[in-house]
């Protein structure tokens, strides 16, 4: 006797499906289960401190991200340094953040960057089962402290008394270090004596001009001497006395008039073409009037000059590069002469060369992009033509406008103290005033040679 069993193939296989999903499902579960219970007992949690214990004799303390690792024996805690030092009552426990700091901004961007950073770098380190002391303590190397491009940007952006053609050059030379490194984010407390030599070194081999370098070398010093005075990295981290790029001494490069070949390009008859004339007219201005940068005498106008109670006329005015008004200049009787070559004190408006150099005023106006422009499309022109009169005067080197600044300076020195030709010529800083001081030394040791040599015959030598 056979039993039949009336099973519908189609139930069948759906009863084996359902069976295969099932078990698919429940292993699933246990799957996730484990995986939230590897998670749970990996569990972290970051967190910045301001270690008061570790304060530092001007009263400062260090800010720390704290981690904190269950699954870690014996102590729980790691501590990774952000290089931001600050006084107690400039933190904010609660919000775990910068509450008073003149770069407080700056300062709690760096540190939100940096615990994405670390957080980013321990949960890739967790989830491969990495997770150990020697692997945190390896994120310093690519989590270490604020980023120094982004801080580098905005310590340049906010230099009020810069203009924006000069910041435009110095995040060019920022970018040829991004080049150099080849990296877009790099971290602050990386950057190393050691990396600026390699930077420096780099440099040479592609033949790169000295005074380039030095121009390079500059926005990366400002940088980082600025996150120091803000307690972003230590104080020895860069050694500035290691980093001297070597150079022919600055005296090689000034080239100034005597008074005597000065006077030889007063005396020229004036030229037929007065645009030509008002270039020879421009350099003897400057050469007598405080060495104004062709910048300044382009920028002049007629009310940047007053008459004091004592009769003298007075110029005094914002200098362009340094965003400041110059020491009060008197103008002598020459440059008065050829002030009234192009108008009248006191009666003329305006800017007193820009009809006679063809500047083109709306463009000039236009910002301080336009007045660039200007400035260097005559600049080209007037160092052509003063070039060219070099020969005639038989000089041994082509002259140029800055020439007259040099000539001004070296006259000056002969009969005012450094330090009131210093304020004339607007340096930010003696010691480049002292270049031309040394120049003078130079001129006076040849000087008594000649006059040895001169009078040796008279003692039988």
């Amino acid at each position: 006797m056979r039993l039949k069993l009336n099973i519908n193939p189609f139930k069948y296989i759906i009863y084996n499906y359902l069976c295969l999903f099932v078990c698919f499902l429940n292993f699933n579960i246990f799957i996730i289960f484990a995986l939230n219970s590897y998670l749970h007992l990996m569990k972290y949690n970051l967190k910045f401190v301001l270690r008061t214990q570790k304060r530092k004799d001007n009263g400062l303390c260090p800010v720390v991200l704290r981690i904190h690792l269950p699954h870690k024996a014996g102590t729980k805690y790691e501590y990774l340094t952000t290089s931001v030092w600050l006084a107690e009552h400039q933190w904010d426990k609660a919000k775990e953040s910068v509450l008073s700091h003149p770069e407080k901004q700056a300062l709690n961007s760096g540190l939100l960057n940096y615990k994405n950073k670390v957080n980013m770098a321990l949960h890739n380190s967790i989830m491969s089962g990495n997770a150990t002391p020697e692997n945190i303590k390896s994120l310093l190397e690519t989590a270490g402290g604020p980023e120094f491009f982004e801080y580098a940007r905005q310590v340049i952006q906010s230099m009020n008394s810069t203009n924006s053609v000069t910041k435009k050059k110095y995040l060019a030379h920022l970018s040829g270090f991004e080049l150099f490194l080849g990296k877009k984010s790099y971290s602050l407390q990386r950057i190393t004596t050691d990396l600026l030599k390699k930077y420096i070194a780099h440099l040479k081999s592609k033949g790169t001009k000295p005074s380039t370098m030095v121009a390079h070398m500059v926005v990366l010093k400002m940088v980082l001497r600025h996150a120091e005075n803000r307690g972003l990295i230590g104080s020895k981290q860069i050694q500035s006395n290691e980093l001297k790029i070597v150079r022919k001494s600055d005296i090689h490069n000034i080239k100034f008039l005597t008074e005597q070949q000065l006077k030889a390009i007063c005396l020229l008859p004036d030229n037929p073409k007065p645009h030509l004339q008002a270039n020879i007219d421009l350099f003897v201005f400057s050469a007598l009037t405080g060495g104004l940068r062709l910048s300044d005498m382009l920028d002049l106008r007629w009310e940047h000059f007053k008459v004091n109670a004592a009769g003298m006329v007075l110029l005094q005015k914002n200098i362009i590069k340094m965003g400041r008004k110059n020491y009060p200049l008197v103008v002598g009787s020459k440059a008065l002469s050829i002030l009234n070559k192009y108008g009248a004190l006191g009666q003329s408006k305006g800017y007193v060369f820009h009809n006679i150099l063809g500047i083109n005023q709306a463009n000039y106006e236009s910002g301080e992009l336009g007045r660039s422009y200007e400035t260097q499309k005559y600049g080209g022109k007037c160092n052509g033509f003063l070039g060219r009169l070099s020969k005639k005067l038989g000089l041994e080197y082509k002259l140029h406008f800055h020439c007259a600044r040099h000539t001004f300076a070296t006259m000056a020195l002969r009969s005012l103290p450094i330090e009131i030709v210093s304020k004339i010529l607007g340096h930010s800083s003696i010691k480049m005033t002292e270049r031309y001081a040394k120049v003078l030394e130079q001129d006076a040791i040849a000087g008594q040679e000649q006059f040895l040599r001169r009078v040796s015959g008279l003692f039988g030598d």
